[in-house]
């Protein structure tokens, strides 16, 4: 690279750079900046059983946000900003006693096949909403 080169994209943001749908690309789906100030703590209020509380920082807070918003629509990974692990978000929410429920759908295309769609099965709020 000559000295006065700059690698591509250096300098500008993903999001400049169209890496990132955010709220841009997709105004259905919420940025993906998980704010260090936001509630950490939501209160899971299932079907049947008894509400709890769980703790999920950062990304897992952020998934848990977008598929509240989602409702039962749910979510696909198509209509999320590349890069992020979802699976792992789910996973570990799961493992926190989250219900969320997985669909399988069918892809069009030359290329079908079958992707998942993500929906909470349960409310939830952030510890201080009502």
């Amino acid at each position: 690279m000559a000295e006065n080169e700059t690698a591509p994209g250096a300098g500008e943001s993903a999001q400049e750079r169209g890496c990132l749908a955010g709220t841009a690309g997709n105004p259905k789906i919420a940025e993906n900046r998980p704010s260090r100030q936001s509630a950490r703590r939501w209160r899971v209020i299932p079907e049947t059983g008894r509400p709890f509380v769980i703790e999920a920082p950062g990304r897992m807070g952020w998934a848990l946000t977008v598929l509240r918003e989602a409702g039962q629509r749910g979510v696909t990974t198509s209509e999320l900003p590349a890069g992020l692990r979802w699976s792992s978000y789910v996973h570990k929410l799961r493992r926190l006693g989250v219900p969320i429920w997985t669909r399988s759908e069918a892809n069009g295309g030359p290329l079908g096949g079958h992707h998942a769609r993500y929906v909470l099965g349960c409310r939830v709020e952030r510890e201080g909403e009502s």
